[in-house]
Formats: C-alpha cells, structure tokens, sequence
C-alpha cells in the first residue's frame, strides 16, 4: 500500500509493507481522519499514520489503483471507536 498527498505534484510517497491482505481474499480498509492524520486500519487493525500535509478539508479524493476491486466506499462522520489504536 502506497499513502500520498496531491498537490499540483505527488508528495513523497509511504509506503507500507507487512499488510495481512491475502491475494483473492477479501479486506477491509478504513481510513480515519485525526487532529494528528490519517490512522489506517486493514481488517480492524491498526497499520499506518499519514500526518496532514494539508488542511484536512481539503482532502476531496481517494484513488485506488492496481489489481482490486472495491465493493464498497462509505464516508462516516463523527466519533468512531477502534480498540486497535
């Protein structure tokens, strides 16, 4: 998994290695946005931090590229509980 930030040009990429993601199986990735960044879960658990290199208003986009397929994408707002931080 590649995290990274647009703006007129691609940031400096993190990269995340180790993932629990099985080739053909399905995973659930969930994205919570922080005061301190972006907190990445991969089934429920805590993997990664990408701190803001904007304000986070102005995060408008997800991109998902590669061999996937997305079932599902929600946008959530308010409090959520996570017992993996």
């Amino acid at each position: 998994m590649v995290l990274n930030t647009f703006r007129s040009h691609w940031g400096e990429e993190v990269v995340v290695k180790g993932l629990p993601i099985l080739s053909n199986q399905w995973y659930e990735i969930q994205i919570v946005v922080t005061d301190d960044g972006y907190k990445v879960f991969v089934n429920r658990n805590y993997v990664q931090t990408l701190a803001h290199r904007l304000p986070k208003s102005a995060a408008k986009y997800l991109i998902v590229s590669g061999d996937t397929r997305v079932l599902n994408i929600e946008n959530k707002e308010g409090p959520q509980t996570f017992t993996s931080f």
